[in-house]
């Protein structure tokens, strides 16, 4: 059996982040960790390119996160949530892999990254949504900003936020399960979904919590369930 972590969406909630860490670590069978996106404050662009400054402290929002995160000495992978510009993120972080468009090993597992989300509010990390990996490749989590249509993207007021292209990519890699965010009032494991699909929250707002997701992966399938941590 492999343990993973997952790390919901940051929005600079370092209070928040550094108290998640230090319960992965103290877990003591967590093998890896993966992160969600929307770790940046930067305003919408509505389209256009982000302004320097703003590039800037995205970058420096980026580095303090994967700094944090790779404080806990596990490998790790992350994707880039619709609230990040996709220029911010390192290809390679000590220990961690940024995984959109691409599958990266973590603890022996196959993480393929998807980041982002369509567009519709105008946010730096929204793009036209699409399965950017090559016919024929497999992996064994999606690790996507965005959830699947389905009750891990179920709105408070009750809509649902529709991403198919989510599961098309989770079908056509054969993976065990999708791990996300960006829809935080619906956080849970929803282990009926085929795959089942973990969604890890958020720690900033809206509907903040202080956190983490556990994937507990094995040849025979996914179990997963919600870590609550005592913090801010």
């Amino acid at each position: 059996m492999t343990v993973l972590a997952v790390i919901g969406d940051v929005h600079t909630n370092y209070d928040a982040l550094r108290a998640v860490v230090s319960s992965i670590q103290n877990a003591g069978d967590v093998e890896g960790v993966l992160l969600t996106g929307d770790i940046t404050t930067t305003p919408r662009t509505f389209g256009a390119a982000p302004l320097p400054e703003d590039v800037e402290m995205a970058r420096e929002e980026v580095r303090l996160t994967l700094q944090e995160v790779g404080s806990a000495g596990l490998p790790f992978a992350y994707v880039f949530g619709n609230h990040d510009p996709q220029g911010v993120f390192p290809p390679i972080f000590n220990e961690g892999r940024f995984a959109h468009g691409r599958i990266v090993d973590v603890a022996g597992v196959r993480v393929a990254g998807l980041g982002g989300a369509s567009f519709q509010f105008g946010w730096a990390g929204e793009w036209h949504m699409h399965n950017v990996f090559p016919d024929g490749s497999r992996a064994d989590v999606l690790l996507s900003h965005s959830p699947p249509p389905g009750p891990a993207a179920r709105l408070r007021g009750g809509g649902i936020v529709r991403e198919p292209v989510v599961q098309e990519v989770a079908d056509a890699l054969g993976v065990q399960a999708i791990a996300c965010g960006h829809i935080h009032e619906s956080k849970g494991f929803y282990g009926e979904e085929n795959p089942p699909v973990l969604n890890a929250g958020a720690l900033g707002r809206p509907y903040p919590w202080v956190g983490w997701g556990r994937l507990e992966i094995t040849p025979e399938g996914v179990t997963g369930a919600l870590v609550p941590v005592g913090g801010p």
